[in-house]
């Protein structure tokens, strides 16, 4: 199984990087090295997260203010957000 981002979380998770990035390189890297190993998490166990919406999933992490919000699929799993928890949240849960 594999692990995808959606057009819009990809920009999300872009725009995050690059918000870090301004602020400080070093926290740009942690931000980067934390949503790769929750993607091998979510990976690994992915109904271990809470369910929310009809049939979405959340991971929140740890170090920062966001949420991957994620779809399991036969074959794939589709990050459908990447979620500041502080701005509109729950916006993605339909």
């Amino acid at each position: 199984m594999k692990i995808y981002f959606s057009d819009l979380a990809q920009k999300e998770f872009q725009d995050a990087i690059y918000y870090y990035d301004e602020i400080m390189s070093q926290l740009c890297n942690e931000l980067i090295l934390e949503v790769e190993e929750a993607k091998q998490l979510i990976l690994s166990f992915p109904m271990a997260w809470s369910k929310i919406g009809k049939n979405q999933r959340k991971f929140v992490l740890k170090k920062f203010p966001y949420m991957i919000i994620y779809k399991i699929y036969c074959d794939r799993i589709l990050i459908a957000a990447f979620a500041h928890q502080h701005i509109k949240p729950y916006y993605y849960v339909k």
